[in-house]
Formats: C-alpha cells, sequence, structure tokens
C-alpha cells in the first residue's frame, strides 16, 4: 500500500515489476481527500480500512501486505504499522519522527502543514500539529520490519529527525536505515538509485513472486 498517489507513480511501477501487486491511496488532508478530511491523529483508521477491503480481493495474499509513505506519508506508514500488525513490512521514505521543529521550519513548508490541517494562521496550527504528528510511544509498537530512507542534505526534515526514530526503534529486530550522503529531502534527487533500492527490500521482505 503506497500513501500518496503523484508521488509513487514510477516506485508503483518498479514493485510491479518485481511481483508486487500495489494500491495507492490519498488519507486526510492529502489529495481530494482534503476536501472530506484535514490532518488529523487517527491516520490509522483510514488505512486500516484499506487493509480491510484488500483483504477481501481474492488476488491479494492478505499474510503479504506491506506499506510505503513519502515525507509526511513516511510518518503515516510507522504510525499505521504500529496500529495494524496486518502490515508485515513498512517502508519511511523520509523520516519524520515529529514537529518539535515546528517553530523553526521555514515556508512555505510550515504554511502547508497548517493548510492540510485546516488552520488559515499558521502560528495557530503549532500546538495542534505537535500533538497530533509525534511518534513518540508508537514507533516503539511496531513488528514488522522497517526500511527508513532519508537525505542526509534534507532542509526541510532535519537530521535529528533520524536520530529520534532510532533512538526509539533501538530494540526492533529487523530496521534498515539508509542516509545517502548527498541526498536531499527524501533523496529526490536520488530517485534512480533509491526507489529501485526500496522496491527490491519490500519485495524481498515480502517475499514477492513474478
Amino acid at each position: 500500500m503506497a500513501i500518496g498517489e503523484r508521488a509513487h507513480r514510477r516506485t508503483q511501477q518498479l514493485c510491479l515489476a518485481r511481483g508486487l501487486a500495489t494500491c495507492t491511496f490519498d488519507g486526510p488532508g492529502q489529495g481530494e481527500t482534503y476536501f472530506q478530511a484535514k490532518l488529523r491523529p487517527d491516520f490509522h483508521r483510514f488505512t486500516s480500512a484499506v487493509l480491510d477491503w484488500l483483504e477481501k480481493r481474492p488476488e491479494i495474499d492478505a499474510d503479504r501486505i506491506g506499506i510505503i509513505g513519502r515525507s509526511l506519508g513516511g510518518f503515516y506508514a510507522i504510525h499505521s504499522a504500529a496500529h495494524d500488525p496486518r502490515f508485515k513490512a513498512c517502508v519511511c521514505w523520509g523520516v519524520l519522527f515529529d514537529l518539535s521543529y515546528y517553530d523553526q521550519m521555514r515556508d512555505p513548508a510550515r504554511r502547508g502543514f497548517a493548510f492540510v490541517a485546516g488552520y488559515d494562521d499558521a502560528e495557530k496550527a503549532g500546538p495542534y500539529l505537535k500533538s497530533t504528528l509525534d511518534l513518540s510511544g508508537q514507533a516503539e509498537r511496531v513488528r514488522c520490519p522497517v526500511y527508513a530512507l532519508h537525505g542526509a542534505q534534507d532542509v526541510l526534515i532535519p537530521a535529528t529527525q533520524v536520530d529520534r526514530l532510532r533512538k526509539a526503534m533501538a530494540a526492533h529486530p529487523d530496521m534498515t536505515f539508509d542516509i545517502p550522503e548527498d541526498g536531499n529531502h527524501c533523496c529526490h534527487n536520488l530517485y534512480a538509485v533509491v526507489r529501485p533500492r526500496m522496491a527490491d527490500w519490500l519485495a524481498e521482505r515480502l517475499d514477492a513472486r513474478t
């Protein structure tokens, strides 16, 4: 399952080539869903609903479903895996652990977070976003294998976010960190390199059969 349709078209093709079926959706605050539901703390309810639907499809092996999310979707991928053990693999494509740095975030990113939460005032959105987007107490609950990709040169999400996730998941038995030194936000400048790696990892963990 991929969170955020536009970010994953090419990644979907890479997964399909490796024998993985794909399902992409926009949750609260994303894409057209924004008009029905703004960013909210219970995003996992929506990914679990998609899982419910996938489990009913005869062509899908319900015991081998993974999740991948990019940027804010990376936060939601970990969040969803923490709340639903049916996910058997998780790719966090851009590590966002919390928004403790929200007050120091530069525009337009700061205004963008406020907008998807339904706020016109970025300053007023701060308390809600900081409390809503925080993996503390959640990341530790993830039981499936996790692959975390983050560009070391990312200026939107600071490297300290990777440190927070490392600490929270220090005891996890199958945790892979991929931090390219020359990568920018979500390693957009290294797409040709990192996307096949993520697809390969998913195919291996989910035992894809081409």
